[in-house]
């Protein structure tokens, strides 16, 4: 239909009618009602009030990823080398 342009600064500042523009013509008015500005929380937020985080693994034992045996296969026995082993210790350590 057309194009309009504000900024949420406008908004906040009370104004309610912007122009409708099509090309370079003004077709209409986009008028706004009512402006509701809701807070997102952060991570740290849900924690610090009480949200438990629990920890689910799932690893992809596929031959695609190359014997267990191979240095280069993701599933590699050494448990100093395994790439899955390291990704889990490092987020697990976190949470």
């Amino acid at each position: 239909m057309g194009f309009s342009s504000f900024n949420l600064k406008e908004l906040r500042e009370g104004k309610t009618d912007f122009p409708l523009k099509k090309k370079e013509s003004v077709i209409g008015i986009v008028k706004f009602k009512e402006l509701k500005i809701k807070k997102r929380n952060s991570f740290l937020n849900y924690i610090f009030g009480g949200c438990e985080v629990s920890l689910m693994l799932a690893v992809d034992f596929t031959l695609s990823n190359g014997p267990p045996n191979e240095p280069n296969s993701l599933h590699y026995f050494d448990t100093k080398k395994n790439e899955y082993l390291a990704a889990i210790q490092s987020v697990g350590s976190i949470l």
